[in-house]
């Protein structure tokens, strides 16, 4: 069913088998395993027939030391780092220095069960005898799987050490970032505490200046108690400022560090949920193997046997392991289906936690370059009332004019101080809403798949129980007494009875819950493609505003130039030089009216594009709507229908339960209960169907209203065509605009979000594949506005680009 909560295509979650040209490989100094197995945020395999060897990786004897980084780069504890980062670090540096020492350990067995391998493999091409061919074949043999067996071990050995080694790394940098917050919490508080201090005690010298301003009669004594109490006003306005200053600083600094304590938080639980389930994985695969082996011994053994009946003996033993190894391997496919679930669940979640420590780290460093130039600027300010002050009291003419060129100059840095504050705080918006959207379209995302995951494990838990009931069914069907005993007979019919009909009502239940699980998933889908589209409009918006920030600063530059050349020109008297200035001029002004014909053009299809993407997402707000509709109306009305589930099933028993029509009194009274039972079920099938007919109605005025914002959307994007497609045939401007705002659809080339630097560590440790997880959700907004695509079984930001709407709306 399109749509409905069915989690990704079954995959293998930590298969690794290991074989011979793998452990050749690493002996030769490449890495024993697929590099992308151990990628952080992602949990991949090694199938049997696709086993990938990656040249030129360092041996593991020299781990990446991006498992062992701590804050400052090293191995080395800080002076200061508390007890738990100490222990982490340590944790850390245990399971470093274990998985080398066991890997040197296997590597060397490896090495010499290949050469014993080799050896047995010479010592069989030498040999010609025929009974000494047969010993050194077997011999060959027992070297081979002794080696397979070593090389696999080797392997499975170090992906454990290297999935050990990222918990242990996830629980270190959650700890330094635990130390931080903490710090940083502690700090704020030492700070709040004096600085409030500080203020009170201003604010109190204020009040007492006033006061004695107020009371105070004569003149000369009036003026001076007048001046002193602006100065402690000032002071305490200074200081009041400063501590809302530093209270906005540390409240943004806290909300950064808390987010990337969440971020940790989640990507510890990704790395420990990976680690439990590549333990249980291998466990399972050891015992598969064991069975393997079990019947590997037993086929040989039958080939040695001459007895037919132990021959017959052995074939039985081995379809029996078979049939375990069969129902071994489906359980173990389905386990990793699920793992593989739970995992992308999961990731959802990491991926959302990482764009949030993004958002606030933009706001962090939005907000301290803010608050760099709002202090420029006072302090200029502050310099330039002391320079008029010594210029009211000033008599050198040449000082004077000193000091009023000072003055001049002052108030020319403050006033571009203040247009670029200007620029940046409105770019800073536009970043702020693109970071903002970017986050609340992969909390959507995170919802959406969190609640397919959910509706997959309750839809397990339904499934067990149904199998539960069925198996006492089939219990019950396989042991039927005997029918001339009439008590016991009675008994087990009612036994059977009750089963079936409670097996009847389990799978009715299951029915309506998948139900309601589509038409959730239907909703989250539909929201998550609203935000998407809400996502892409803020991009746009900031795109435009780069285009047209350029555009206007090469128009500023030609107005300046051109200003220059007339003033050069005016005072001009060569006719030469005249007419070379009249044509740099003249190409000049036309570069300028060309430039700002430009910028009208783009600026008219910036205006066409924000109308079309508001038309989208008031579309998408209504198709949001009408899903939500729907799921409400089955969600009032489940508890209905399964009472009247319940209600038909009942009256079929009761129809089924015939007594004998020979007995008069039974056979009335049965009928009666009949007639009534059939009553009750018509009466409550009329006020189920009235319940659901008025939510249809609810539904079919919103999907109204959805058809409608659809149109007028349609419409917004038929004027941008036109609007694009005049604009390509002006050739004169047509190949001079951005490429990327000249396509039929609106899309935004891929930009990645600000990367982040945190606790002194490389953006990419701090946070893992972020630059992989963009782009890749930034490709995806090639996207089509009206396109109906059912939803994709993935689960990376990025892929949900576009709306399915089913039940014809669309």
């Amino acid at each position: 069913m399109a749509g409905e909560f069915r989690p990704p295509a079954p995959g293998e979650v930590g298969v690794f088998v290991w074989d011979r040209r793998q452990c050749n490989h690493v002996q030769q100094g490449g890495n024993p395993f697929s590099v992308h197995m151990l990628q952080p945020d992602h949990l991949q395999h090694v199938r049997p027939h696709q086993r990938t060897i990656i040249p030129n990786m360092p041996q593991p004897q020299h781990m990446n030391v991006g498992y062992q980084r701590g804050p400052n780069g090293s191995m080395t504890p800080q002076a200061n780092e508390p007890p738990n980062v100490i222990s982490a670090r340590n944790a850390l540096n245990k399971e470093i220095t274990e998985a080398n020492r066991n890997y040197n350990i296997l590597s060397n067995k490896v090495a010499q069960l290949r050469d014993k391998y080799e050896s047995a493999q010479r010592t069989l091409s030498t040999t010609h005898e025929r009974h000494a061919y047969e010993i050194a074949r077997r011999n060959k043999d027992a070297a081979e799987k002794e080696y397979d067996k070593a090389a696999k071990d080797l392997g499975m050995q170090h992906v454990r050490a290297e999935l050990s080694i990222q918990k242990a790394n996830a629980s270190l940098q959650l700890a330094i970032a635990r130390w931080h917050l903490n710090v940083i919490k502690s700090i704020e508080q030492t700070e709040n505490t004096k600085q409030e201090s500080q203020v009170a005690s201003l604010s109190s010298s204020a009040q007492e200046k006033r006061h004695t301003f107020e009371t105070t009669a004569n003149p000369h004594e009036k003026e001076r108690a007048r001046q002193e109490m602006v100065k402690a006003e000032g002071l305490f306005n200074e200081a009041s400022e400063k501590l809302n200053h530093h209270k906005s600083y540390f409240h943004q600094a806290i909300q950064k560090e808390s987010a990337n304590v969440n971020l940790r938080i989640a990507i510890h639980r990704l790395d420990s949920t990976r680690l439990d389930f590549m333990l249980k994985d291998q466990q399972a695969v050891s015992e598969n193997t064991k069975i393997v082996m079990d019947i590997d011994r037993l086929e040989n053994e039958k080939v040695r046997e001459v007895n037919p009946e132990k021959i017959a003996a052995y074939e039985n033993e081995i379809r029996y392991k078979r049939s375990l190894l069969d129902d071994a391997t489906a359980k173990l496919d389905y386990e990793r289906y699920k793992a593989e679930f739970h995992l992308s669940t999961i990731k959802t979640d990491v991926d959302w936690r990482r764009a949030l420590l993004v958002l606030n780290t933009l706001r962090y460093d939005t907000l301290v370059e803010r608050q760099t130039i709002e202090n420029h600027i006072k302090t200029q300010i502050l310099h330039i009332a002391r320079l008029n002050y010594n210029k009211s009291v000033e008599r050198d003419p040449n000082k004077l004019a000193a000091l009023e060129h000072d003055i001049s100059t002052k108030n020319a840095d403050v006033g571009n101080q203040k247009l670029i504050l200007n620029h940046k705080i409105h770019h800073a918006n536009f970043e702020d809403r693109r970071a903002f959207t970017y986050a609340q379209w992969l909390e959507y995302i995170k919802i959406r798949e969190q609640m397919r995951y959910d509706a997959f494990i309750a839809n397990e838990k339904e499934t067990e129980g149904i199998k539960e009931t069925e198996k006492q069914v089939y219990t019950l069907q396989s042991h039927r007494p005997d029918p001339n005993n009439k008590e016991e007979m009675r008994t087990w019919t009612t036994h059977l009875a009750t089963y079936e009909d409670m097996l009847a009502n389990q799978r009715f239940g299951q029915s309506i819950s998948k139900d309601l699980a589509t038409l959730q998933y239907n909703y989250t889908q539909a929201d998550a493609a609203l935000h998407d589209i809400i996502h892409l409009k803020a991009m746009r918006e900031l795109e435009y505003e780069n285009i047209t920030v350029t555009i206007k600063k090469e128009c500023e530059l030609l107005q300046n130039e051109t200003a220059e050349l007339k003033i050069s020109l005016s005072h001009e008297n060569n006719s030469a030089l005249i007419r070379e200035l009249s044509d740099q001029l003249g190409k000049k002004e036309s570069d300028l009216q060309e430039k700002t014909t430009i910028l009208n053009m783009i600026g008219d299809i910036a205006k066409q594009d924000m109308l079309v993407l508001d038309a989208h997402i008031t579309w998408l707000k209504h198709a949001k709507e009408v899903e939500d509709k729907k799921y409400q109306g089955a969600l009032n009305t489940r508890e209905d229908r399964v009472k009247l589930h319940e209600l038909v099933v009942k009256f079929n028993r009761l129809k089924l339960e015939q007594p004998d029509p020979n007995n008069y009194p039974l056979i009335e009274q049965w009928r009666r209960n009949v007639h009534s039972a059939e009553v009750d079920l018509n009466n409550r099938t009329k006020e189920v169907d009235g319940k659901i007919q008025n939510q249809f109605a609810e539904t079919k005025v919103a999907e109204d209203l959805a058809h409608a914002a659809k149109g007028k959307y349609d419409e917004a994007k038929n004027i941008r065509l036109q609007l694009i497609e005049e604009t390509q045939k002006n050739e004169a401007y047509a190949n001079k605009l951005p490429k990327n705002i000249m396509t039929a659809e609106i899309k935004v080339d891929p930009v990645s979000l600000p990367e982040t630097n945190i606790n002194g560590e490389d953006s990419q440790q701090t946070l893992p594949n972020n630059t992989e997880s963009t782009n890749q959700s930034k490709n995806e907004n090639t996207r089509n506005e009206h396109s109906n695509k059912p939803p994709q079984d993935e689960h990376k930001p990025g892929i949900e680009c576009t709306i399915r709407l089913s039940h014809g709306i669309i």
